[in-house]
């Protein structure tokens, strides 16, 4: 049955455009405290690009600049010339030129617009799920969850990443229009829903899962999509998604078409932050393999995929369990055969994951695949014999004890504790995205009213801080100075005096160089002792790596000036605060105390 009038819901009949009021209303009120979350990280980066302090082409957008050309990666001392690449997402680009335009350095209109947009998205997923699945209840839940998810909190909180929110925003749009053009047979929504694409392009790689999502649901509904009075005998289904190659070839050919443009006009990203799955298929299949599950972990439980970045000796387990998640999910789904919507939402979550899975797990990358996955979730809320009762009555009876366990399950972790965690991670996310503006903010003091030519940190308190400060720096200050960061990661760090120039620090912890910050200027994965970096400021020569070789423990910096030169000033953290560092010739440990909660 197809769903196109009002909702109908607990005997109540309820005007569309009333659902998509309250979802956007929702979102407001649930994401207000981002309003004032500033910028952070890359919205610096591009602030500078739009006051003329970084070259960028504003056709193909902020991230079509190459990492050469930015100062937080060219200032690091362990950057390889090989490293480059950047990304053709101009559509995103587009609308933050316009909100500066508009509203220069305000950043609370730039939130607001993430904001309405992910609250839209929700409603449009609302849209999408009703029609695949013909059912109220079940897509208005899903929809909900996902605009409450825990998994979006930073993505809504971080202005640089309208990337995904407008990306998912015009997918969801795309794929509605295709799906209104089939069941309706209307052609020239067809044509919408591959400009629609085009769209979604535009603002991220994440939109290149589309023509396999659309091929899924030609294939798992093909016998709905044709007058003819057809069986659902596998034959029968395959038959008829050739017969109809045109409605799944199309937006294939013209994702083709688009990705040859993008690649005669953007290199391929080459470092050890990325993996191009075109010229590194292996390495990106096994990364997929591993991190699949993790994803799915994300999706079904409370914890954060990034953690396995931060932890990477989790991996192992949290891969495992979601593998046996996996299985449990689908025993428990065995008997909704008939319920198409379900299977098709499965293996749609799993589809949209791929493009995403070149890099690292994180949160960012479930926002578009959680459309999907949560309406699998919805599905087995509702499963719970009451609410089956009331909602879907005639839905067969689930697997006695897995299914209403997962039912119960999924209500407290997707519906209930994400309310719960909208008001504590705001109090989490807006202090870490801010870390390194702080680390600014605080140095910025300690640099005296004149400044200096030459500043160097020792030590911060997180990875996140690896590349921004220089541009923050800028951002505050309205100039460049030569700014370096020795290392930047949440280990202890040691430091003495080697001599009146050279100063050597040293770690017993992992992620130096290791994290995945750190690698998106290095295209070599081990390291050598003996290896030396020169740079303007200093050379750095590699004395103790890892037993892997995969990170550094001990490293020289011999600068071309003494270290009491009034031009060069010396920070670190020392687990709190920043503060000067007065050289010594003894080993001293800069930040005795950790952050549990930085990475």
């Amino acid at each position: 049955m197809i769903k196109t009038g009002p909702l109908k819901i607990l005997g109540r009949t309820v005007p569309l455009w009333a659902v998509a009021l309250a979802l956007v209303a929702f979102g407001l009120v649930a994401y207000a405290p981002y309003l004032g979350a500033g910028f952070s990280a890359d919205d610096f980066i591009f602030v500078n690009m739009l006051e003329g302090a970084i070259p960028y082409d504003p056709v193909q957008g902020f991230w079509s600049a190459d990492v050469q050309t930015y100062e937080g990666f060219t200032l690091l001392w362990w950057a390889e010339p090989g490293a480059a690449g950047g990304f053709l997402r101009p559509l995103a680009s587009w609308t933050l030129t316009s909100l500066y335009s508009m509203f220069g350095r305000n950043a609370v209109p730039f939130h607001a617009t993430l904001i309405l947009v992910h609250g839209m998205s929700a409603f449009v997923a609302f849209l999408v799920l009703r029609r695949l699945s013909g059912r109220d209840a079940p897509a208005l839940l899903a929809a909900f969850m996902f605009l409450i998810c825990e998994d979006h909190g930073m993505t809504v909180a971080w202005i640089a990443t309208i990337t995904d929110i407008l990306c998912v925003f015009f997918l969801n749009l795309a794929f509605l229009c295709h799906i209104m053009a089939r069941q309706e047979r209307k052609r020239w929504l067809f044509a919408v829903s591959l400009v629609l694409f085009l769209a979604a392009m535009a603002s991220k790689e994440t939109a290149a899962a589309y023509p396999l999502i659309v091929a899924a649901y030609e294939f798992l509904f093909a016998e709905r999509l044709t007058d003819e009075d057809q069986s659902v005998r596998l034959a029968t289904r395959v038959r008829l998604f050739f017969a109809h190659w045109w409605a799944w070839a199309t937006p294939l050919l013209v994702f083709v078409v688009y990705m040859i443009i993008y690649r005669s006009t953007i290199p391929a990203f080459h470092s050890l932050m990325y993996l191009d799955p075109l010229t590194q298929p292996v390495r990106y299949v096994s990364m997929m393999l591993v991190n699949l599950p993790v994803m799915l972990v994300g999706l079904l439980t409370q914890l954060l995929p990034s953690l396995v970045i931060m932890f990477p000796g989790m991996l192992p387990f949290v891969a495992v369990t979601g593998v046996a998640l996996f299985g449990l999910l689908v025993w428990a789904l065995l008997p909704y055969g008939r319920e198409r919507a379900v299977w098709f939402a499965l293996l749609a979550f799993v589809l949209s994951l791929l493009p995403g899975l070149a890099t690292e797990p994180g949160e960012r990358l479930l926002y578009f695949p959680s459309v999907y996955g949560l309406f699998v979730a919805a599905w087995l809320i509702l499963q719970i014999p009451r609410l089956r009762q009331r909602f879907t009555p005639d839905a067969p009876r689930g697997v006695r004890i897995v299914g209403p366990a997962w039912g119960w399950y999924l209500l407290v972790s997707a519906v209930i504790l994400p309310l719960i965690l909208l008001v504590v991670y705001p109090f989490m996310w807006i202090p870490s995205m801010r870390w390194p503006e702080t680390t600014i903010l605080d140095s910025l003091a300690l640099m005296g009213a004149d400044r200096h030519e030459h500043v160097v940190y020792l030590n911060t308190n997180s990875s996140f801080n690896t590349f921004y400060l220089p541009d923050i720096y800028r951002f505050h200050t309205g100039e460049y100075v030569d700014l370096r960061v020795l290392s930047s990661f949440n280990g202890r760090v040691w430091a003495r005096q080697e001599s009146e120039t050279g100063i050597v620090l040293r770690t017993d912890d992992r992620g130096w160089l290791g994290n995945m910050f750190a690698r998106i200027v290095r295209v070599t994965p081990e390291f050598t002792v003996g290896d030396e970096y020169p740079t303007e400021t200093f050379a750095a020569t590699i004395l103790a790596v890892t037993p892997d070789r995969k990170d550094v423990q001990e490293v020289l910096f011999e600068f071309t000036l003494p270290l009491d030169d009034p031009s060069l000033v010396l920070l670190y953290y020392d687990g709190e605060s920043y503060r000067t560092w007065e050289p010594t010739g003894e080993w001293e440990l800069l930040n005795a105390t950790l952050d549990p909660f930085a990475f």
